[in-house]
């Protein structure tokens, strides 16, 4: 309340002094022949008046759209909440100056209505007030559109990102997961080999925890990420897995959520029979707009458990970036996953 009193008060005292002025010249214009000293007081008397009128009327409108405007949201509905501003502000100018008339000039009116004279100068202080409270209305209402809209997209932007946050902290837990299954598989076939996938191991998680805190990321460091996952899991299926890549060069740098790839890459093992005899093939590709993975399927003995964590998990992320949304395709001989690549 206060800011705005500072704010719009020495406003309304310079309006009410141009008005004085204007009303003078006028005044003794009209009354050129009237004795001097009369005149004069007369003069100092409608300036006087014209700078209350002015001010209180105008502090009065003032206060009154400052009490709506905090108690009327955007909301509520942006037409609404304008109208009921200026109607308001209009019944409360029209009220405040029938009042003052009655307190300042009581001589003016007479027998419950007001001399032409007072009616001219009231007309004009109305009509300087309410285009003074429409300019300063009009400024102040997009002051606060602008700052409701900017609230709103930061706690729209501070939900994504939280949302994100969330939808990427799924990911550690689902590759610990698949990484310890191989890991327990390659155990009981020879020693020397899991030593050796722990020590790689450790390496992607290393990676992994560098990229984990970034929105978006290269394909080029997705496909380095994807190189070492695959050369893991050569260690448990040697010919039993086949990758094949070929990206283009202007692929390279455009972007995708941190470890699609990865993502990927696990459901392909995780859902195949994997045999030397009869190998998974994963082919890798990109065109500039989109990163296609494609395998074939090899029908397991038993369904593997699925959480389905990683390809809805990928859906979101998208879906929270705002950009096209991964395809799949389930056919039955192969799955294939197309991604979009997010340009910069």
């Amino acid at each position: 309340m206060e800011a705005l009193v500072k704010k719009v008060l020495p406003i309304f005292i310079g309006a009410g002094i141009l008005l004085g002025i204007l009303q003078n010249i006028n005044y003794f214009v009209a009354n050129e022949n009237m004795n001097y000293e009369n005149s004069m007081g007369q003069g100092l008397q409608f300036f006087l008046y014209s700078i209350s009128y002015t001010v209180i009327i105008g502090m009065a409108v003032a206060l009154t759209y400052e009490w709506i405007r905090k108690r009327l949201a955007w909301e509520d509905g942006i037409a609404r909440k304008i109208i009921i501003e200026y109607l308001s502000s209009l019944v409360v100018a029209l009220s405040v100056m029938t009042a003052l008339s009655y307190v300042l000039v009581p001589q003016y009116c007479v027998e419950g209505t007001f001399s032409m004279e007072l009616k001219a100068n009231l007309i004009i202080t109305f009509v300087m007030d309410t285009v003074i409270m429409l300019f300063i209305n009009s400024i102040m209402i997009f002051k606060d559109w602008r700052a409701a809209l900017m609230e709103k997209n930061k706690l729209e932007k501070e939900n994504i990102q939280m949302q994100f946050q969330m939808l990427k902290n799924q990911l550690n837990p689902h590759f610990l997961f698949n990484s310890l299954n191989t890991l327990s598989s390659l155990v009981h076939i020879d020693a020397d080999k899991a030593d050796a996938f722990i020590q790689e191991f450790a390496g992607i998680f290393r990676k992994i925890l560098e990229i984990r805190e970034k929105t978006l990321v290269s394909l080029k460091e997705e496909l380095n990420l994807a190189d070492s996952w695959l050369f893991l899991q050569k260690y448990r299926f040697e010919e039993g897995l086949i990758p094949e890549i070929s990206v283009s060069r202007e692929s390279m740098q455009h972007k995708v959520p941190p470890l699609t790839l990865q993502l990927l890459l696990e459901n392909a093992v995780k859902h195949n029979a994997i045999h030397a005899s009869n190998p998974l093939r994963i082919e890798i590709s990109a065109n500039g707009e989109w990163l296609h993975v494609t395998n074939n399927r090899i029908h397991k003995g038993h369904k593997e458990a699925s959480t389905g964590i990683g390809l809805k998990n990928l859906v979101s992320r998208y879906e929270l970036l705002g950009d096209r949304i991964p395809q799949f395709i389930t056919r039955e001989d192969s799955f294939e996953a197309h991604i979009p690549l997010i340009k910069d």
